[in-house]
C-alpha cells in the first residue's frame, strides 16, 4: 500500500526498521524520525481514522416511544 521503489520496501516498514537503528534512544534525531513516521501514518495510511481522538456515539431507538428521559433524570 505504501511501497517505495527507492527503498524497496513499504515506507511504514522502513520507518520501523530505521527508527530502531538511531542511537541514543532519546536523541532528537530519533524523536523527529518517529514524529515523521506518525505523520506518515496519519496522512497516508489511516487518514479517515484519527488515532488519538476518542469516539463519540449517539444512539436512538424507535421502540422507546412514550419514554421521556428528562422525567427520569428529575426523579433521580
Amino acid at each position: 500500500m505504501d511501497w517505495n521503489d527507492d527503498i524497496k520496501t513499504g515506507l511504514n516498514e522502513w520507518y520501523l526498521s530505521e527508527g530502531s537503528k538511531i542511537l541514543p534512544d532519546n536523541s532528537e534525531e530519533r524523536i523527529q524520525h518517529y514524529w515523521n513516521w506518525e505523520q506518515h501514518l496519519m496522512d497516508n495510511l489511516c487518514p479517515m481514522l484519527p488515532t488519538f481522538i476518542p469516539y463519540n456515539y449517539k444512539a436512538h431507538w424507535s421502540n422507546l416511544q412514550g419514554y421521556n428521559y428528562i422525567e427520569d433524570i428529575h426523579r433521580s
